[in-house]
């Protein structure tokens, strides 16, 4: 919800009558969505209006995302610096663990002995 300050008093919208010549201050604050990650500026923060006739004055705002961007950056550089760090990791212990060189060297060790008959009976 919008906060908008027309004479003082906090309003979301405001119709009132005046007298011609009466002076209408109206002030609009920045609103943060969504936790704070978009702010909402309004187009004019402070008007000072002169009454002469009928008035009828909207208020735009326009959001600003670069906490939403801030907040996705950080969230992809920690998933990245933590699958690099799963990366390295594997590839420091698991080479050692699971190295070809290693499973070839217990299938040739196996296949040596059947071929020289250490699995054959007496």
């Amino acid at each position: 919800m919008s906060t908008r300050s027309v004479n003082g008093t906090l309003t979301r919208e405001y119709s009132a009558y005046v007298r011609a010549g009466s002076t209408i201050v109206v002030r609009a604050d920045p609103v943060a969505k969504y936790l704070g990650l978009v702010i909402m500026h309004p187009n004019a923060t402070s008007l000072t209006i002169v009454v002469n006739k009928p008035v009828r004055l909207f208020i735009a705002y326009t959001p600003n995302y670069t906490n939403l961007l801030l907040l996705m950056f950080l969230i992809a550089l920690a998933l990245a610096v933590a699958l690099m760090r799963g990366a390295w990791a594997m590839a420091r212990t698991g080479a050692r663990r699971f190295s070809y060189r290693n499973v070839g060297w217990v299938v040739t060790a196996v296949n040596t002995r059947r071929a020289c008959g250490a699995g054959v009976s007496r």
